[in-house]
């Protein structure tokens, strides 16, 4: 596989909120410059220049003898990630088309943390792609390694819009991954909005998650000095 060829340099792109452009810096970053073409192509993803990454794909498949669809689900970042979390998380819809609906990728291909292509749209705050992606069959309930959810992801970010979406598809509102349920990492992130949505739509304030070590979402809220979450959570 070519992920040989490309390193992790940094989790900076994690949950990030940047531009196009600035999305695709830190997710070129997380390549070696071993091989610029590679780069290049994260970066083409990124950034939804499909006529460009359309000829990278074409190139590589070439110089491997194998079909484009299979070089490029083999490129992946060290971590994982390939072109479609790139295109997903740039909010790029030309690119997801292409890879889905012409590589016939798999729209739920996960990373090594198990994340699947729905996170980056997600933390990015990519509302197309993100709406794309559900229509084309994307898990909205899906779990990863540590059963953090699109819905976590969401709350996290403070994705209110997102977060109704999901809830709208019926995820589990109050399942708890590793570090907690979706309406702690809202409340602990000062996410007001969000909270709101979340216990509006039955969000239980007294669940934790598989751990004692870890705090109720009003504790959470308390311990971070989310005040206004607070308030929302006594009521």
């Amino acid at each position: 596989q070519k992920s040989s060829a490309i390193d992790k340099s940094a989790d900076d792109l994690e949950n990030s909120q940047n531009s196009t452009s600035e999305y695709a810096e830190l997710f070129t970053a997380a390549c070696s410059g071993k091989v610029d073409q590679y780069v290049e192509l994260f970066r083409a993803a990124c950034t939804g220049k499909l006529d460009h990454f359309q000829s990278l794909a074409l190139n590589l498949a070439e110089n491997e003898g194998i079909g484009v669809g299979d070089a490029i689900e083999e490129l992946t970042l060290k971590d994982g990630r390939g072109s479609l979390h790139a295109a997903a998380g740039g909010g790029n819809l030309n690119v997801c088309e292409y890879l889905i609906e012409t590589l016939k990728l798999d729209v739920d291909f996960k990373d090594k943390k198990g994340q699947t292509p729905l996170y980056n749209a997600i933390s990015s705050g990519q509302l197309d792609t993100f709406t794309y992606l559900l229509e084309k069959g994307a898990n909205a309930d899906a779990s990863d390694d540590k059963n953090y959810t699109p819905l976590h992801c969401a709350a996290q970010t403070g994705r209110t819009k997102i977060i109704t979406l999901l809830l709208s598809r019926g995820v589990r509102v109050d399942v708890a991954c590793t570090f907690g349920t979706a309406l702690l990492f809202a409340a602990a992130n000062g996410h007001q909005d969000a909270v709101k949505v979340l216990l509006d739509h039955g969000a239980n304030p007294n669940n934790a998650a598989n751990s004692d070590s870890i705090p109720k979402p009003l504790m959470a809220a308390i311990e971070f000095k989310s005040w206004e979450c607070m308030e929302l959570l006594l009521q």
